[in-house]
């Protein structure tokens, strides 16, 4: 019973902070940002717009897998994190093989940080 009662009062909650901005526009966003971050990286995006919700994974067009490890973290998310004080999953896979990042918008994010993210991915890539 209780369990039911702090579920309500986490929607109640929901509904009163998605009017400021709106659910709508968070998928907007998540959108915008995984289109952006593609343009800018020169990658197709892997899914058509309506497939999104409020998170994404793009695979990054860096094909050096040397040396990677799915149990220890991608050297790409340690220099994004420490040189550009961005904090989102990157992790390489392998199959398909390939190196992902995953993208999240909540309702608290701007496309700004979304290209300030793409174009540090963009330097991070060519070193």
């Amino acid at each position: 019973m209780k369990i039911i009662l702090i579920i309500n009062l986490v929607i109640v909650f929901c509904m009163v902070l998605i009017p400021l901005k709106g659910h709508a526009e968070t998928f907007l966003t998540e959108q915008q940002a995984r289109n952006i971050i593609c343009e800018i990286l020169e990658i197709t995006p892997p899914c058509p717009d309506e497939m999104l919700s409020t998170i994404a994974t793009i695979k990054l067009n860096f094909e050096n897998f040397s040396n990677l490890s799915i149990y220890e973290s991608d050297p790409i998310h340690i220099e994004l994190l420490e040189k550009y004080n961005i904090q989102v999953p990157v992790w390489y896979w392998p199959n398909p093989e390939g190196r992902y990042i995953r993208i999240s918008a909540q309702l608290y994010n701007h496309l700004e940080e979304y290209e300030y993210l793409a174009l540090a991915l963009k330097n991070v890539c060519q070193n």
